[in-house]
């Protein structure tokens, strides 16, 4: 048997009712997503939604691996908050062992720079674009790509 809601069958939360976008909130998405000068954003969707059913089909196909070898079934019960929570690993461990908070970045990245939207000059005449928002992933593409920025020639 499978049962799946924002926190669980049993414990504490049990009893409220909600969607992803809830859940999100609740689990600390919504602090790490958005601009530092506003209110929270949240992640784009009901996040916990979309993911918490990877975790369920995953889980089912254990307890289906576990039957066939034991004959004895399981019940599953996934709470959506705790497995999108799992996805903030990376922000927990830097709380845990740095004492880094992480907080909303809006387009800056810790690790990828450049990374952003920048304003270009007149209108692209082919896309009519007036912005780019050009990322790089390491040292090396950024020397790159600021010395084609600094000396376009």
């Amino acid at each position: 048997m499978v049962s799946s809601s924002l926190w669980g069958q049993t414990g504490p939360l049990s009893d409220f009712a909600g969607f992803g976008n809830l859940a999100a909130s609740m689990t600390g998405f919504t602090d790490l997503t958005g601009w530092p000068d506003r209110a929270p954003a949240g992640p784009f969707t009901a996040y916990t939604d979309y993911v918490s059913p990877r975790f369920l089909a995953l889980a089912v196909v254990a307890a289906i691996d576990h039957v066939r070898r034991t004959g004895q079934g399981q019940y599953i019960d996934l709470a959506q908050g705790e497995a999108a929570i799992h996805l903030l690993t990376p922000a927990l461990l830097d709380q845990a062992v740095n004492g880094r908070t992480l907080h909303s970045q809006g387009n800056d990245d810790r690790y990828w720079a450049p990374h952003g939207v920048y304003p270009v000059g007149a209108a692209d005449t082919d896309s009519g674009l007036r912005s780019r928002a050009p990322t790089t992933t390491n040292g090396g593409a950024s020397r790159t790509f600021s010395v084609a920025v600094i000396s376009p020639t």
